[in-house]
């Protein structure tokens, strides 16, 4: 009895291919014909007639390249191999054959998913087979958010799903002085009118975060006693509740909102001794402080630029801090703390990351709470320093070794979509904003994208909506600085 067994075509699920399947036809005493439908198009080409090489009664006859051989065997010369090809097919009946047999559909199990579909935004598939999944650029062209002062601007953003919230200071060289405000409305595409919040008091560093209803705002004054302020706001910028005096000799905050109050850090710096220490505050929205200040690290050292992530439970704070042993001996590291709100407690501060031997200084970390741990970098000074990554657990222990993630970086920031990180970061040398989104291992999923071309400086801060980003960074030109704003979405 003769025999012959196919190894037939593999179909695709879920980007994935399946084992091949083993079709047998057993015949005994007669002839079966098997018909296998045709291949055509220019995706494929024909395969020759090599002919019925060991005279079996089959040959390759009218099939096309770009499958597995079969195996032929029968009582007159076993086994012996006749190498032919099998139909490819369009599984999803979209028109396009699947690679695998020479064709351009990276996906033959989805009909949405050819080289020329319609790329759609922030959901994971390379729709248009172009190799990128998504892939960052500027939905529309930098807005000019101040005219050009020559004095240092101070900003932050914040973000919602509708809407983004974009806080700034200006000395008043050339612009007005004072703390401004403005909402980006992302359905209208357009900024509401920029409304003054505070003037007359030089006040710097603001930190603006969502709330419930309203967008928190926190600040410094820049006279001679720094005081810390605290204020809600609507849309347009109009005070929610009246401004509050959070602390005095203190500065620098940082905020972010747990889902029933704020949450703010700020450095605290007395008149006497000048040893600055780290403090936290829960602030409702009422702009009542809700407990005692909670001091993260005494004044041992002097901490500096605080990240805040809140993780559904606890807070994570990360800051750098330098050690002064001698005037000419110093130790650098990342600090991390968690704060648990409900007992109003923190964690030991502990050196979550430390700086090395090649390491000058180890700056400005930036977490973002993934669901399962914090994805941190930070700024390494060094010759062949830059952006680095790693995560850590809710103990500020590190999950993986510290990988150089952006050369000749500084000031990098990275935030969490719900799938991957976006991270923003200035190039020392070429002085310019980038931006690109990495995965939970540190690895970029998307080409760096320069946001700033011809920047003479850049310095940057990155919101995530839920649908898309928000950049607000400055830049220097000749006669001062200016401040920009850009959207960034993901289509490639």
């Amino acid at each position: 009895m003769g025999s012959v067994t196919k190894y037939h075509g593999a179909s695709k699920d879920s980007g994935s291919r399946s084992k091949d399947r083993l079709l047998p036809w057993i015949f005994t005493g007669m002839l079966i014909l098997v018909a296998l439908p045709a291949c055509a198009g220019s995706h494929l080409r024909g395969t020759p007639d090599i002919g019925d090489t060991d005279a079996d009664g089959y040959d390759t006859d009218n099939f096309l390249d770009g499958d597995i051989p079969i195996e032929v065997s029968d009582s007159a010369s076993d086994p012996v191999e006749d190498t032919i090809s099998e139909v490819c097919h369009d599984i999803d009946g979209d028109g396009y054959y699947d690679i695998s047999c020479g064709g351009d559909d990276c996906d033959d199990g989805d009909p949405g998913v050819h080289p020329y579909a319609e790329e759609i935004c922030l959901d994971g598939v390379d729709q248009d087979c172009d190799g990128v999944i998504d892939g960052p650029t500027a939905l529309d062209a930098a807005i000019i958010i101040t005219g050009v002062d020559t004095w240092r601007h101070h900003f932050d953003i914040g973000a919602r799903s509708n809407g983004i919230a974009i806080a700034w200071t200006s000395e008043g060289e050339e612009a007005p002085e004072g703390l401004f405000f403005k909402h980006f409305d992302i359905e209208s595409g357009s900024f509401s009118d920029t409304t003054t919040i505070e003037t007359g008091t030089k006040p710097c560093h603001p930190a603006v975060v969502y709330g419930t209803d309203t967008w928190g705002l926190a600040w410094d004054s820049g006279n001679t006693t720094m005081k810390t302020y605290f204020s809600t706001l609507d849309d347009s910028g109009t005070p929610v509740t009246a401004k509050t005096l959070i602390d005095e000799y203190c500065g620098g905050p940082s905020m972010e909102w747990s889902g029933s109050a704020f949450f703010m850090t700020y450095t605290r710096v007395p008149a006497s001794p000048l040893s600055p220490s780290l403090v936290a505050v829960e602030v409702d929205v009422g702009g009542n402080i809700l407990f005692d200040p909670l001091t993260l690290e005494e004044p041992t050292a002097h901490p500096f630029a605080p990240s805040i992530e809140w993780t559904g439970s606890v807070f994570g704070v990360a800051w750098d801090g330098e050690e002064i042993y001698d005037p000419i001996e110093s130790f650098w590291a990342i600090r991390f703390s968690t704060v648990e709100p409900e007992t109003w407690s923190a964690s030991p501060m502990m050196h979550a990351i430390t700086q090395d031997e090649t390491d000058l200084a180890i700056l400005h970390p930036s977490l973002a709470w993934n669901g399962h741990d914090f994805g941190t970098t930070w700024i390494a000074t060094r010759i062949d320093g830059g952006a680095f990554f790693t995560r850590l657990d809710t103990e500020g222990t590190q999950l993986m070794p510290p990988i150089l993630v952006a050369p000749q970086a500084r000031n990098a920031q990275i935030v969490w979509t719900g799938s991957e990180y976006g991270m923003t970061w200035t190039r020392i040398d070429e002085k310019e904003c980038f931006f690109a989104t990495m995965d939970t291992s540190g690895m970029f999923t998307s080409a760096t994208v320069d946001l700033t071309p011809a920047a003479r400086f850049c310095e940057s801060r990155l919101a995530w909506t839920g649908s898309e980003f928000g950049l607000l960074w400055r830049t220097q030109i000749a006669s001062g600085t200016v401040l920009y704003f850009n959207r960034i979405g993901f289509c490639d």
